[in-house]
């Protein structure tokens, strides 16, 4: 029999506090996304929250923001809160750009075509750039709002300006980057996107929202562009500023790989689990 159970979400979480004490096996939970954003909104998942925290031995955060919202929402568990920031492959630290067309700004993004990813804001910022005619978009990945967002650009005139790729296999998400100048992260609500981390590793520069698990991902003037959630008009500007000068992009994307490549990949995360696993574990013995 294993000798911890380990659980991702809150839900899950709450579920393997339960697995746990039938088992007498240690419980260590990874809170990812908007595990905490959710119990402000819902009491069920309140309510799961609350279970995973207090039945784990050990609870991770995949970045500082979300350990510290966590601390501030249960101080009383606090000292178990600890973070192992996500890993990047090495392939995207291997990418090497494909050469941009003359004049053309290759912008890319990715994510369920979902309300809280935030596209029809990034298709709306495109339509209200000065620089348009210099921008195509790549949109990654399928979901419910297709249609409607394939119709808001069309209504604004930009069609020709963006091309729904639909869902790529993980696989292919080296040579995507690989084709790009840009990449622009649009949400309203993230954890510590994944995608982002790739972008960076792949020596892009990132154009994000204003959200607390990026924060650390993104500095602006260096490595990208933050902007407020919900704001075209801001995102419109930043895009028009990185079509201002394609070698300052370039010059970005390299300090943003640079930064990724001292964060570590997943070897540094894996080691940084194991520490906290033989921990639990050696406590968990030494208790019974």
């Amino acid at each position: 029999m294993a000798d911890l159970i380990h659980a991702n979400w809150a839900i899950c979480g709450a579920m393997a506090v339960l697995a746990g004490r039938i088992a007498r096996r240690p419980v260590v939970t990874t809170f990812r996304g908007d595990d905490v954003k959710r119990a402000m909104r819902s009491s069920l998942d309140r309510r799961l929250l609350d279970v995973a925290l207090a039945g784990s031995d050990a609870v991770i955060c995949v970045s500082d923001a979300m350990a510290a919202d966590l601390r501030a929402y249960s101080p009383m568990h606090a000292s178990k809160i600890g973070v192992v920031r996500n890993g990047v492959d090495e392939a995207f630290l291997s990418v090497v750009k494909v050469p941009t067309p003359h004049g053309l700004v290759r912008v890319g993004a990715v994510g369920s075509l979902i309300h809280r990813k935030a596209f029809d804001v990034l298709i709306t910022a495109i339509a209200q750039m000065k620089e348009r005619a210099n921008v195509h978009l790549t949109l990654v990945g399928h979901g419910p709002e297709r249609e409607k967002l394939a119709g808001l650009a069309e209504a604004l005139g930009i069609a020709s300006n963006i091309t729904f790729a639909g869902e790529l296999a993980p696989s292919r998400m080296p040579s995507f980057f690989a084709s790009l100048d840009l990449f622009v992260s649009s949400s309203r609500s993230e954890g510590r996107p994944n995608v982002v981390i790739e972008a960076a590793a792949a020596a892009l520069p990132v154009i994000s929202t204003d959200l607390p698990g990026v924060v650390d991902l993104v500095i602006p003037g260096a490595t990208g562009w933050i902007v407020p959630v919900d704001d075209p008009p801001a995102l419109a500007a930043a895009l028009d500023d990185a079509c201002l000068d394609p070698t300052r992009l370039e010059r970005m994307g390299g300090t943003a790989r640079q930064r990724m490549e001292r964060d570590g990949g997943w070897a540094r995360a894996a080691g940084e689990y194991a520490e906290i696993f033989h921990r639990v574990v050696d406590a968990h013995r030494g208790a019974g």
